[in-house]
């Protein structure tokens, strides 16, 4: 089995409970970060396959259904079913890039990782509503005018001049994404 470089991954909340696949925006910078030699998981979270379509949620169904899942994470089956998904995703790569989208982060923070994977993995959290940074590299990306976000975090690395929802169009951000999925397929493992 070879062993390949960086798998980069989207880890969200899931807006449409019936629909794991890629947006179009996400399927953009998916393909960006593709383009620089980086392999791309087609699924966002909880990676199941049979729910490989995309569907759009509205927005206020989406925001119900993301504030489920931020309140689902302080339960324990929930987190360990999805610790499992996760561990799935994360096999055959020396790094991985996930990026954590509004309370990706949130949801990555409750789950269970060994240190082996948490030591190859590097977060881009963007739009983060989370109540923490949680144990790998971190990296906070906070729009000017994501009013929800700065509810988590004062404090970020990085401001960019968008919304909450328009992180994945904003080319501050694209360009960010593009710099750290090449520092991570230019640096040792």
């Amino acid at each position: 089995m070879t062993v390949k470089k960086v798998k980069a991954l989207f880890l969200t909340g899931q807006s449409h409970r019936q629909s794991c696949g890629l947006s179009p925006a996400q399927s953009k910078v998916a393909n960006i970060i593709q383009q620089q030699g980086a392999s791309i998981s087609e699924l966002n979270f909880p990676y199941n396959q049979q729910l490989s379509d995309f569907k759009l949620a509205n927005i206020v169904q989406a925001s119900i259904n993301n504030a489920q899942q931020f309140l689902s994470c302080y339960n324990k089956r929930f987190t360990q079913q999805h610790s499992d998904k996760l561990i799935a995703q994360l096999q055959d790569h020396h790094k991985y890039l996930i990026l954590a989208g509004s309370c990706g982060l949130h949801i990555f923070n409750h789950l269970t990782l060994p240190q082996t994977l948490l030591d190859k993995i590097h977060i881009i959290a963007y739009g983060p509503v989370a109540h923490k940074t949680g144990a790998t590299k971190t990296q906070l990306i906070q729009g000017t005018r994501d009013w929800i976000s700065k509810i988590f975090f004062k404090q970020v690395d990085l401001h960019v001049p968008c919304g909450h929802m328009d992180y994945l169009e904003c080319e501050d951000f694209i360009d960010y994404v593009k710099q750290q999925t090449h520092q991570l397929l230019h640096t040792k493992p």
